[in-house]
């Protein structure tokens, strides 16, 4: 078993929210911003009690109240500087503050905004269908969190390649896959199949926009589309895929489709993609021109999954 895939965003890993850094440091401001020379001018019982804003008061007028009785002392030059110097701290001491409260503020939003990521869970069919290689449960889970996390803004294609002997129980497994995929976007959702029926009428066959209008309105209210057999789908109704499956330019930019088709007996499972795009070349190459066919197969097989 195993999953052929062209170059795609589904390929990458859900996404996960990233850890926050909680720890702040800030350091302590230096109280130590005594002069020796003020020692016997200024009173320092209970100076360890005083709160900062006193200590603040304190500094502010010791330096402009009592410069005139240390003009004895200093020249004018000195007290300036010593001024300077005090306000430098001060200044520094609230910025450091400051900026410890703006980084914890600014933790805290980012923390609080942080949403859940959505999940979609295949656990339990991956049980029932043990057979399969697990990347095809990877890549499934992957593809579809990508689209309803928004990691993603393009559209989904899977394509199941199957052996005739197991035709039932492949397209009973896909369809359980799609039913599954469509609650993960919503628990009330329903599926849209597509079989034959809608493919070979006449009406599509004659304008094959029909059954791209009737799927445009279909997926106003589903994400999800299921495909069944592309081997009953004429090349006139099959250039319809040419939108349903345009992953680039998506006609909805969550829309998951699924599709099966009945191939030969694969020997060499390197060879997977080249006989699936050799069987759509043989069912629909005689009335599609190339630079039609060619690029409708490239969407119809961007993530082929043999089962």
């Amino acid at each position: 078993m195993k999953i052929e895939r062209r170059p795609s965003i589904h390929d990458s890993k859900s996404p996960s929210p990233e850890k926050q850094q909680t720890g702040l440091t800030s350091d302590e401001p230096d109280d130590d911003c005594d002069n020796n020379e003020y020692l016997d001018k200024t009173p320092n019982n209970d100076q360890s009690k005083k709160s900062f804003t006193e200590k603040f008061m304190n500094i502010i007028n010791h330096t402009e109240f009592r410069q005139e009785s240390l003009l004895p002392l200093r020249n004018n030059t000195t007290i300036q500087n010593n001024n300077n110097i005090y306000v430098g701290v001060i200044v520094m001491v609230f910025g450091m503050v400051a900026y410890s409260i703006s980084s914890q503020t600014t933790t805290t939003q980012t923390t609080t905004t942080q949403t859940a990521k959505i999940a979609c869970n295949y656990q339990d069919l991956e049980r029932e269908y043990n057979h399969l290689n697990s990347d095809v449960w990877t890549s499934l889970q992957c593809g579809t969190e990508n689209i309803l996390n928004k990691v993603s803004h393009k559209s989904a294609n899977y394509l199941f390649i199957y052996n005739k002997n197991k035709t039932n129980e492949v397209q009973h497994m896909v369809k359980k896959i799609a039913q599954r995929t469509s609650k993960c976007f919503n628990d009330s959702q329903e599926l849209i199949e597509m079989n034959a029926t809608y493919f070979n009428s006449k009406e599509v066959i004659e304008d094959y926009g029909k059954i791209i209008e009737w799927c445009k309105k279909k997926i106003e209210d589903s994400n999800v589309i299921l495909i069944g057999n592309l081997n009953e789908v004429p090349a006139e109704a099959a250039e319809s895929l040419h939108v349903i499956c345009d992953t680039e330019n998506p006609i909805r930019k969550d829309l998951v489709v699924f599709l099966t088709l009945e191939v030969p007996v694969i020997k060499n499972e390197e060879e997977v993609q080249a006989i699936t795009e050799e069987t759509l070349n043989k069912m629909w190459g005689p009335k599609l021109p190339d630079p039609i066919l060619q690029p409708l197969i490239t969407r119809v097989t961007d993530s082929v999954m043999n089962v």
